[in-house]
């Protein structure tokens, strides 16, 4: 059960209608699982997000694990696809893979995926 210490971090999220307690309360005891073997800095993104989203702050047994699918670095780098750009590539392919997996745990939304054939510009248009 949420503290009310917990409700009060964590209300903006619980007045979302597509959330509310009982979705707030599946992320506060779920767990994130990232591949060690994904981009360091999108998965620094990824935990970012999911910590402020409460995932993983009760590590209790009954615990649900949600696999967080962080990119490696030579998806970020095709995502980027110049390499003044990859700093923008890792944190759209983090916070992506954040919100897939908070989706995941929270039992909302339907489950998407970045486009294969997004490469990010320099151009303006």
């Amino acid at each position: 059960m949420l503290s009310d210490a917990d409700k009060a971090l964590y209300a903006r999220q619980i007045l979302l209608s597509e959330l509310g307690l009982e979705g707030q309360q599946r992320l506060v005891n779920a767990v994130a699982r990232i591949a060690a073997s994904s981009d360091a800095r999108a998965r620094e993104v990824a935990r970012a997000y999911l910590l402020r989203g409460g995932v993983g702050t009760a590590a209790a047994p009954e615990a649900a694990a949600v696999s967080v699918a962080v990119p490696d670095s030579v998806e970020v780098q095709r995502i980027a696809g110049d390499p003044a750009l990859e700093g923008c590539a890792a944190w759209l392919a983090g916070a992506f893979a954040a919100v897939e997996a908070i989706k995941q745990a929270a039992g909302v939304g339907t489950p998407a995926a970045l486009d294969p054939e997004c490469v990010l510009s320099r151009e303006v248009v």
